[in-house]
């Protein structure tokens, strides 16, 4: 009898988890795919939609998004099953991925002098969204590695500052004033190094507190 309980709670972990890979596989991941999907557009096509279809869309695909974490975070929470546990760690790993391709593009376009300033704004904000998904996704995990993320990250921030040099020091730009630019992505991407670190806060802390005590004693 007791082995038929068992083997009845077995059956039944085993029939939750494919309810919960299936429902995750029907809403985290179109959501992910559609946002890269809007975000090649925007970035690669330079299709950017009316601001209320803009709008239409980043509602549908935060729905779709939060609806899939929340599942997959649950699924996770109440049984062990190892393919929900690799899907949040992929969905992490694309992410960050994207993430790379959208922050190289953004450098590239910089380097090019080839950017409206809301255009550059849109892109910086959407970068911003991006790691926040990132870190997320990462979360859900029982083990997570986002300090691992950095390593690519910062190659990343060391192609950037390259770039930069060839740009401002080497080369003769055309718009000088593009410096600006490059600065405002270079130091979100060290606040977002920061957060993959877990020491955004502490980090902002000290620098506040650091001002405020050179505004204090001068």
């Amino acid at each position: 009898m007791q082995n038929q309980s068992s083997n009845l709670q077995m059956s039944d972990k085993v029939l939750q988890g494919y309810i919960f890979i299936s429902l995750t596989l029907l809403t985290l991941y179109p959501a992910l795919l559609a946002g890269g999907y809007v975000g090649y557009l925007v970035l690669f096509q330079s299709q950017l939609p009316p601001w209320d279809a803009l709008i239409a869309q980043v509602v549908v695909l935060a729905i779709g998004f939060f609806s899939g974490v929340g599942i997959l975070g649950y699924g996770i929470k109440i049984i062990h099953n190892f393919w929900l546990l690799q899907l949040a760690r992929m969905a992490a790993v694309l992410s960050m991925a994207g993430m790379l391709v959208f922050y190289i593009k953004i450098v590239s376009k910089l380097a090019l002098e080839n950017y409206t300033l809301p255009k550059f704004f849109l892109h910086i904000v959407l970068l911003v969204v991006m790691a926040f998904v990132v870190l997320l996704l990462d979360r859900l995990h029982p083990m997570p590695i986002h300090q691992f993320y950095l390593l690519p990250l910062l190659m990343g921030t060391l192609v950037h500052f390259l770039a930069m040099l060839v740009h401002y020091v080497v080369a003769d730009p055309k718009e000088p004033w593009y410096v600006l630019g490059d600065l405002t992505l270079f130091a979100i991407v060290l606040a977002i190094c920061m957060a993959f670190s877990g020491h955004l806060v502490e980090a902002l802390n000290f620098l506040a507190y650091k001002i405020t005590k050179t505004i204090v004693e001068a």
